[in-house]
């Protein structure tokens, strides 16, 4: 009998949109498990081989703990992060392997490789900013954008501009960590509110 391929989806944040998807990849012929915490919406689902609960929330490395014992029991072929703060989470930790910080096995290098491909675009597939510079470089048509690094930054550039504005911040999906501001007070508490830790 042929072993159907493995998948572990990994969620950090609660996103009820992912708990359809393992329905659809097990009707698919893979085998699904799941890495999440008891209350989200992934670990409702009946349409899981294997759940595994982060048991922790105190620390990076309690999470990072958490997930190899996670790959090391399943063997997934492939991980699937189900919201936006796993693909950061997944990104640091090769980001930390790469510079010797933390030093990751073969086998999970495996599996992250063959979930994320070339390492080195990593940052460009999570950051709008990367794309940005990205898209120009490629000769693509882009709108004016400015990075900045305080409120007072923020609201010159806003100025340069010219009005409106749409404040953005780097990471993100579905409209979340977006404004778009008509005056330099809007620039200054949206800022402010993506600023924030």
């Amino acid at each position: 009998m042929i072993e159907k391929p493995k998948i572990l989806i990994v969620s950090l944040q609660k996103w009820q949109s992912i708990a359809r998807l393992p329905r659809a990849l097990q009707q698919a012929g893979f085998e699904v498990a799941a890495l999440c915490y008891q209350d989200d919406f992934l670990a409702a689902t009946r349409y899981l081989d294997q759940l595994y609960l982060f048991q922790s929330r105190r620390s990076g490395s309690h999470v990072l703990r958490q997930l190899l014992a996670a790959i090391n029991a399943w063997e997934p072929h492939l991980i699937i992060p189900g919201d936006d703060r796993t693909v950061l989470f997944l990104q640091r930790m090769i980001e930390l392997h790469e510079s010797g910080i933390q030093v990751l096995s073969p086998k999970i290098l495996t599996v992250l490789r063959f979930s994320f491909g070339n390492f080195n675009w990593l940052a460009e597939g999570s950051s709008k900013y990367l794309t940005l510079q990205r898209a120009q470089k490629l000769g693509l048509k882009t709108p004016r954008f400015a990075r900045v690094h305080s409120v007072n930054e923020a609201v010159a550039q806003a100025n340069a501009l010219g009005w409106p504005v749409v404040v953005k911040k780097s990471t993100g999906a579905s409209g979340s960590g977006v404004t778009i501001c008509d005056n330099a007070q809007q620039v200054a508490t949206a800022y402010t509110k993506y600023s924030e830790p």
